[in-house]
């Protein structure tokens, strides 16, 4: 029964606690087969033992796969700072080529600016005289 829920188990430490479970209850039998009354606390303590360096073994793999995984993603990050130095590179060139092209824009616009806003003072006082005069 034990070996069908050791192999259904998912979830590790469950699964650990199973397969200790099933090493004392295996010792048990032997001792009860062999007439031998040994300690079970030896058995106990051996089965802890094996269980610590399962537990041990899992969390040396879970170590080394997130060292592979920040590994893999500094080196994204290096190759995606690299791609954008370039492309900070062309970014700013443009820039520069849109503020070329803005100071190359003719005076005319600037012209009528300045005319519009020379026309609207004048109107202005225009129409203060006319107030004044009345």
């Amino acid at each position: 029964m034990l070996d069908i829920q050791i192999f259904l188990e998912e979830d590790a430490e469950i699964l650990a606690v199973l397969t200790s479970q099933k090493t004392n209850l295996n010792e048990i039998l032997i001792q009860k087969q062999t007439g031998k009354k040994g300690s079970f606390k030896t058995a106990e303590k051996e089965a802890i033992s094996q269980l610590q360096n399962q537990v041990i073994s899992q969390l040396q793999n879970q170590v080394s796969c997130l060292e592979r995984s920040v590994d893999k993603k500094f080196e994204t990050i290096l190759e995606s700072i690299k791609n954008s130095q370039s492309a900070v590179n062309s970014w700013a060139q443009i820039a520069a080529q849109g503020n070329q092209k803005e100071q190359e824009i003719p005076a005319g616009k600037e012209q009528k600016q300045i005319q519009k806003q020379t026309k609207k003072q004048a109107e202005k006082q225009t129409k203060k005289q006319i107030k004044d005069q009345a």
